[in-house]
């Protein structure tokens, strides 16, 4: 079986280059031809003769434009240089990320005074409401102020601690409020 020289230099670079071709001049080219003839065997009145009987041989600019080598040009299908780098999009991250963490932080902060305002406006209002009122154009005597601070007050101490006060709201007296309210006051 007799290959031309095409088909040998084909294969010889199949199997060297895995496919990848590589622009030769034409001393090597010539020479390549050679060498395939001789390692394979081919009887001189089989190879054809070189230079070829076409004799064309295409200048570097016909090759770009006539062959349309791809190495010639900048392919359509690349991806445009990207405007932003890892670490300028490390960057747009980490500062999305504080800013969201800082919007919560905030919501989370109003969100507990508004909670904390509401219900000691809520104590304040049900201990008002307990509170018996003296007749005299709505003043409180000190005996009857003193007497409502003493029903929070169990120990006597001078000062209403959360638990006395815990008792007091549990008795009912400033109606219901949950643990999770109570201990948001606090």
């Amino acid at each position: 079986v007799t290959n031309t020289a095409i088909d040998l230099v084909r294969g010889v670079a199949d199997e060297v280059s895995m496919g990848k071709m590589t622009r030769l001049t034409e001393e090597e080219f010539v020479k390549g031809v050679e060498d395939a003839y001789e390692e394979a065997n081919v009887l001189p009145s089989e190879r054809m003769p070189i230079p070829y009987a076409s004799q064309f041989y295409p200048t570097e600019e016909e090759w770009c434009n006539t062959f349309q080598d791809p190495s010639c040009s900048v392919s359509p299908y690349q991806e445009p240089v990207a405007s932003l780098n890892g670490g300028g999009i490390a960057l747009i991250v980490v500062l999305c990320v504080a800013f969201l963490s800082a919007a919560f932080c905030l919501f989370y902060r109003h969100a507990k005074a508004t909670q904390k305002k509401r219900i000691k406006e809520h104590l304040i209002d049900a201990m008002a409401r307990n509170i018996v009122i003296a007749p005299a154009a709505g003043q409180l005597s000190p005996s009857e102020l003193k007497r409502e601070f003493d029903r929070v007050d169990k120990d006597k101490g001078g000062t209403v601690s959360k638990d006395e006060l815990w008792e007091y709201v549990c008795r009912g007296h400033v109606g219901t409020m949950s643990d999770k309210d109570f201990n948001a006051m606090w």
